[in-house]
């Protein structure tokens, strides 16, 4: 894919979440019923250096507080939208306990720094590096690849990669959502969102062999992958990944 279409696709998003921030944080209140598995593969951490791309309101960061309370954390957040990192922070200030918490957010949009192969995360050696909900807004493969590759060269060497990926494709109810096929790539649609103020987004559906395909290009060695999350609790494939 051209770079003067990932651009024009990336503003779609970008502006999607301008228009929709308030409503898709109101939306975006639970926690993921996936992330409950994922436990198991934290449990042996006294301290956790936790990166967390296309952050949104830190709802995980919520999560991972709760769940791991006598655990020191230190986050660090990356989201595009300043409105979701205002909410983010605002989250975190209205918590009650914060004496082994170090939290910081970061603005920086990730596809504008992948395109211009930007490094734009100043920290390494993270035990865990998680993306959720974000490789589906990442137009092009390459860029997609790109991603996993620079989470891969910014964890620590026992550490964790743990992504979703949306499985919109294989729902009707999120099918027709779609209104418009762009196939810039196979799989590239636009879908719509009418939860309060309405907005269209770019969304590329992950299907299995692209899975596949994105674990042997980044040489990531696959720990496990489930099913989770949605009233059907399976809309999304996790992948949880380690260095080889």
């Amino acid at each position: 894919m051209d770079e003067i279409t990932i651009k024009k696709l990336n503003k779609i998003n970008l502006d999607f979440y301008k228009t929709t921030a308030k409503d898709f944080n109101e939306s975006r209140q639970y926690f993921w019923d996936g992330w409950k598995s994922l436990v198991k593969y934290l449990a042996h951490f006294n301290q956790l250096k936790l990166l967390d791309l296309g952050c949104g309101n830190a709802r995980f960061f919520q999560f991972i507080s709760k769940e791991f309370p006598n655990v020191n954390i230190e986050y660090l957040g990356v989201d595009s939208n300043q409105e979701l990192l205002n909410f983010a922070n605002e989250n975190y200030e209205n918590m009650e306990d914060k004496k082994n918490i170090s939290f910081e957010l970061q603005k920086t949009d990730i596809v504008t720094s992948l395109i211009k192969k930007k490094d734009f995360l100043l920290k390494n050696d993270f035990d865990l590096i998680v993306s959720f909900g974000v490789f589906h807004h990442i137009p092009s493969y390459d860029l997609r690849l790109k991603l996993l590759e620079l989470m891969k060269s910014k964890l620590a060497d026992d550490g964790l990669i743990i992504i979703s990926l949306w499985q919109f494709m294989e729902f009707e109810r999120f099918k027709r959502k779609i209104v418009d096929n762009t196939q810039k790539e196979t799989n590239d649609f636009i879908v719509d969102w009418k939860k309060g103020k309405e907005a269209n987004r770019f969304c590329h559906f992950v299907d299995e062999n692209e899975q596949n395909m994105l674990i042997i290009d980044s040489n990531l060695e696959l720990v496990d992958t489930f099913r989770a999350d949605g009233k059907e609790g399976n809309v999304n494939t996790y992948l949880v990944l380690k260095k080889k």
